[in-house]
């Protein structure tokens, strides 16, 4: 979840969408619809998604540092 972000500022080549992208992944997954009961963070599949997303980025990551960075 932590590397969803940092696909935000990567694009703008900014430490503030970075940053901001980082307090609004954090502000939905850890708030409380209806009180603390119903919460998304009770939710596996939402981590286990936020999860894939997360990887799916670092792959994308990879992939660019080895074709555009290196060459």
């Amino acid at each position: 979840m932590a590397l969803i972000p940092l696909l935000f500022g990567m694009r703008k080549h900014s430490v503030t969408a970075t940053m901001v992208s980082s307090i609004l992944l954090v502000l939905i997954v850890c708030s409380g619809f209806n009180g603390p009961l119903v919460s998304i963070n009770s939710n596996l599949a939402i981590h286990l998604l936020l999860g894939a997303v997360g990887l799916w980025i670092a792959w994308l990551s990879m992939l660019r540092l080895e074709t555009k960075d290196v060459s």
